[in-house]
């Protein structure tokens, strides 16, 4: 578990180094709302896609995916629609 950690911490100061890199630019408001959204967003299709990679390694990558999915969606709560 403690090597799990040690990899979030390295995963969360790799992603907070390359958000300082592309936010600290001269914009205007508008501009820096949709470059936050744009690296929410290629961070989010990263993720998603490294679940998915993952869970087709299981002998049920669906019932995987969709576990993982609700899972963490949980852990944040947020609220979703209930995966079939």
């Amino acid at each position: 578990m403690k090597e799990m950690e040690k990899e979030m911490e390295k995963v969360e100061n790799f992603i907070g180094k390359t958000f300082n890199k592309c936010m600290n630019v001269k914009s205007t408001p508008k501009e820096h709302l949709i470059k936050d959204a744009w690296f929410t967003g290629n961070l989010l299709c990263l993720a998603l896609s490294n679940l998915i990679r993952f869970s087709k390694t299981t002998q049920d990558p669906d019932a995987a995916l969709k576990s993982m999915l609700e899972l963490h969606l949980k852990k944040m709560k947020i609220k979703y629609i209930k995966l079939n």
